[in-house]
C-alpha cells in the first residue's frame, strides 16, 4: 500500500468489493439488493485493509479473505461452502490474472510504470481494468445463465 491515501485505497477496495460479490453471486445464483452488496462491499474493503496491516506472510491475507467470505457467504446464503469458496477463489485468481496481465501491459507500454505506481492517482486507475473485467465475466455469465433458462 505504501504512500497510498487511506480514502482512495478504500475507494478502490470497495469497488473490487462490489465486482467480487456481483461475480460471486453470479455464480452461486445468489440474489442480493445493491444495497447488501454496497454494505458487503465496504465490510470487504475494511476486511482487506485490516489483513494487509497483520504481520504474516505476502498472499496468507488473501486465503484468509477467500476463507472469511466463501464462509460467510455459505453460512448466511445456504449455499455449498465448495461452491462459495470456488467462486471466491475463481474470482481471486481473475483479479491476480488480470493485475498480472496490466502490469506486464503497462511496462511494455510506459518504460517508467514503477514511477507511475508511486504516485496514488495512477495507482488507483492501475487497479481499475480487474474490477471491469470482474464484473463483465458476472454479466456474461448472467447472461449465458439467462438464456440457457430461458431454453
Amino acid at each position: 500500500m505504501g504512500n497510498i491515501p487511506f480514502y482512495l485505497y478504500l475507494s478502490l477496495a470497495i469497488l473490487e468489493g462490489i465486482s467480487v460479490f456481483y461475480f460471486v453471486f453470479t455464480f452461486t445464483k445468489i440474489t442480493s439488493s445493491k444495497s447488501r452488496l454496497i454494505l458487503y462491499a465496504i465490510i470487504y474493503a475494511l476486511l482487506t485493509y485490516l489483513l494487509r496491516k497483520l504481520p504474516i506472510s505476502f498472499g496468507i491475507h488473501s486465503l484468509i479473505l477467500i476463507c472469511l467470505t466463501g464462509g460467510y457467504i455459505s453460512y448466511y446464503y445456504k449455499v455449498k461452502l465448495s461452491l462459495s469458496l470456488f467462486g471466491m477463489i475463481l474470482a481471486i485468481a481473475i483479479i491476480f490474472f488480470a493485475e498480472l496481465t496490466t502490469a506486464l501491459l503497462f511496462t511494455k507500454i510506459l518504460s517508467k510504470y514503477h514511477v507511475m505506481l508511486s504516485k496514488p492517482f495512477w495507482w488507483f486507475v492501475s487497479g481499475l481494468p480487474h474490477i471491469v473485467l470482474l464484473i463483465l465475466i458476472a454479466i456474461i455469465l448472467r447472461k449465458i445463465r439467462g438464456r440457457i433458462n430461458a431454453e
